[in-house]
């Protein structure tokens, strides 16, 4: 899969191999953190059984897993961090106009007025679209694996 090439959506000067590398790794960071419910669900899960005196695990009598949301709590903080940072990063980047060679008066003087507010806002934006999307897919697959995984009887009543 080709790379997108961030240059024509940054300010002159800006590495965009070095935002796209700095956005992946707030991504990938993100996800890795967003793993937490993998192991509060094993954790919940493991709890559901019991080991007799043959060593054989069985399903406790009444057991009921906890509801979808009692196991979210923190999981999506990375990427609601990163979403949450991505104001900060387009008043960076609009800033960043008035280093070095001053190109503001430049990109003031252009006939496309909007060249200037699509240098600052399409990365930022479209990163925390991204997350915010990563957050909605991530959810719908916990929530699958919640589901497929959990025995029958003891899903709760209430699942989410």
């Amino acid at each position: 899969m080709k790379k997108p090439d961030l240059a024509p959506y940054l300010p002159l000067g800006v590495p965009a191999a070095a935002v796209a590398g700095y956005l992946r790794l707030a991504l990938g960071l993100a996800l890795l953190v967003s793993f937490r419910f993998l192991f509060a669900f094993a954790s919940a899960l493991q709890e559901l059984y019991y080991t007799d005196l043959s060593g054989r695990r069985l399903l406790t009598p009444g057991a009921v897993m906890p509801a979808f949301s009692q196991l979210l709590p923190g999981v999506f903080w990375g990427f609601w961090a990163v979403a949450a940072l991505m104001p900060a990063a387009a008043l960076g980047l609009y800033l960043s106009h008035y280093q070095g060679s001053r190109s503001i008066y430049t990109m003031r003087r252009l006939p496309n007025r909007g060249e200037l507010w699509r240098r600052c806002l399409a990365v930022p934006a479209a990163t925390a679209l991204t997350a915010l999307a990563a957050v909605a897919v991530l959810a719908t697959v916990y929530f699958g694996i919640y589901l497929i995984f959990t025995p029958a009887v003891c899903l709760p009543g209430r699942l989410i």
